[in-house]
């Protein structure tokens, strides 16, 4: 047979019982999580996109591909500069000359974007002379 609970017993059971419940306090926090989660996937989808269409040639979406290598870069480089202590002067250095690299570059490509013929009549213009 069962022993009768003991007054010990008795007086935990309400401690359990509230850990149990309070499983229910992670609830917004895994909601948040997942919401979360499906953004992250939507931007890896619309970023692998531009990725396919930039190279297939698509001008627009390689220029999206710069603005976000260049605002990745300034993102790692600000991080690091915010913990600037954390580095040694070398990597400092290496990381800013990277990041300029990559604005020089950018622009360098609009640049010879400006500079170059728009795709609008090029053909027929030429054909025509």
């Amino acid at each position: 047979m069962t022993d009768p609970p003991t007054q010990a017993s008795a007086r935990m059971r309400p401690l359990p019982h509230l850990i149990f419940m309070s499983r229910w306090l992670q609830l917004p926090l895994y909601l948040g999580l997942i919401l979360a989660q499906a953004v992250y996937v939507w931007h890896f989808w619309v970023e692998l996109v531009h990725l396919v269409e930039a190279a297939f040639g698509n001008q627009e979406a390689l220029s999206q591909i710069v603005a976000a290598i260049i605002g990745i870069s300034s993102i790692h480089l600000l991080k690091t500069f915010i913990n600037a202590q954390a580095y040694d002067e070398k990597t400092l250095l290496w990381q800013t000359v990277i990041h300029i690299t990559f604005l020089l570059s950018a622009t360098a490509i609009a640049a010879t974007d400006r500079i170059m013929p728009q795709g609008r009549g090029t053909k027929a213009t030429s054909a025509a002379h």
